[in-house]
């Protein structure tokens, strides 16, 4: 019989453990939807969830990927369905919500913990077992092919697998908590806004990061100043951040496309660099919402003295190029420029997120709006859409391609 099967489309791996999640509902259905797939119809996704996890430990470098990343997925892929399951047995306890379908995925969390105690042979073996018997409507073997008992008469047994599968869970939040505890997770809302330090850098940073603090260089934005030591850059205050992005767009704006810096011309859409006439609006507005997303941002315990000297803090403007100045105008709020060849230990950072997530674009989302927020209440909106075009330009764009994307 044909089955369509319906993944939700991410373009990363959830798309791969979607449609073999997906997939695996079609084996057993041959009968129809049977009373024992009712109960026991989660199960068997779940597990395969499981032994994909195996297959993509064992053959993760073949496919070109970093396997202590792919552990960490998968860790917490293994800890977030772990916790929703949890909330589907506290739904089914308080008899609210879908009882029969919280029941389902508690059993699939408590069997695919029980399947994932055999070793892969004896594991997929029994999964093929177990499927034949949920399409036969053979409740009484499907539930005994991994060993479990859990019917009324069998307590003992019942509350030794609920309780191991609770300390599986237990043992994973610890696991991901040791792996992520080098730099901590701090929300935005219970930052100091207006005294705190903050900085910029690619995502793809944060793994060396981990390691290794921020090490002083001269990334794209020195580049583009002539800066000549390597440095750690910083802002202070959320104000602080708004004007670099700020500036950033303003600048860009006003750039040839032939005077795109090499390394920002990935984030453009455009195919002949050459050309002096002037870039885009959209272009640039596009480019930036790119990059803004490729990027996080970390509030740094930085202590004056120790990693930067006040009088560092003001730029030679004589040595940053016409077009850039305005950027790297002297301001101590938007330019703290770290001691020269000086990093800064990653017990000093903090990795920011907001309710919408952890780019840079999220947080400087959030900070603006909490700033137009703020000048609300004194009649000072305006102003403060004045001073922030640029951003307020960027973000009337984002808004109005998402209605446009809506409409289509």
């Amino acid at each position: 019989m044909p089955i369509n099967i319906n993944v939700t489309e991410y373009g990363d791996l959830r798309d791969i453990y979607g449609l073999i999640h997906e997939l695996t509902h079609s084996f057993d259905i041959d009968n129809g939807d049977t009373s024992t797939r009712r109960i026991l119809g989660e199960v068997a996704p779940q597990c395969m969830e499981r032994l994909l996890d195996n297959y993509l430990l064992e053959n993760g470098n073949s496919f070109g990927f970093d396997n202590d990343i792919l552990l960490k997925d998968i860790d917490i892929r293994r800890l977030t369905t772990f916790i929703s399951r949890t909330q589907n047995a506290l739904d089914f306890n308080s008899k609210v919500g879908n009882r029969e379908k919280n029941s389902r995925y508690v059993l699939a969390q408590l069997y695919q913990s029980e399947l994932m105690k055999n070793d892969s042979t004896q594991a997929k073996n029994k999964l093929v077992n177990f499927i034949n018997y949920i399409k036969n409507n053979d409740f009484e073997g499907a539930n005994h092919t991994f060993g479990m008992k859990i019917e009324k008469n069998n307590q003992l047994q019942r509350g030794n697998i609920i309780t191991s599968a609770i300390l599986e869970g237990e043992n994973l939040l610890k696991k991901i908590s040791q792996k992520t505890s080098d730099i901590e997770v701090v929300d935005i809302n219970s930052i100091d806004l207006n005294n705190s330090y903050f900085h910029f850098t690619s995502k793809d940073n944060l793994k060396q990061i981990k390691k290794e603090g921020l090490q002083p260089k001269i990334g794209d934005a020195s580049k583009m100043k002539r800066e000549k030591k390597p440095r750690v850059y910083m802002s202070k205050g959320g104000k602080g951040v708004l004007e670099i992005k700020n500036s950033f767009i303003y600048e860009f704006k006003k750039l040839r496309i032939c005077d795109i810096p090499i390394e920002y011309r990935k984030y453009f859409n455009i195919q002949d660099y050459s050309k002096e006439e002037q870039v885009a609006e959209t272009d640039v507005y596009d480019a930036m919402e790119k990059r803004f997303k490729d990027e996080i941002y970390f509030k740094v315990d930085a202590i004056e003295g120790e990693d930067f000297l006040i009088e560092d803090h003001f730029v030679l403007l004589k040595e940053v190029p016409e077009h850039f100045r305005k950027m790297f105008i002297e301001s101590p709020q938007r330019d703290v420029k770290g001691k020269e060849n000086h990093n800064i230990e990653v017990k000093k950072l903090f990795l920011i997120k907001t309710a919408k997530g952890d780019t840079a674009l999220d947080v400087i989302h959030y900070l603006y709006n909490r700033l137009l927020e703020n000048a609300k209440s004194n009649g000072k909106e305006d102003a403060v859409r004045f001073a922030n075009s640029d951003l307020d330009g960027l973000f009337k764009y984002i808004k109005q391609k998402g209605k446009e994307t809506e409409g289509r």
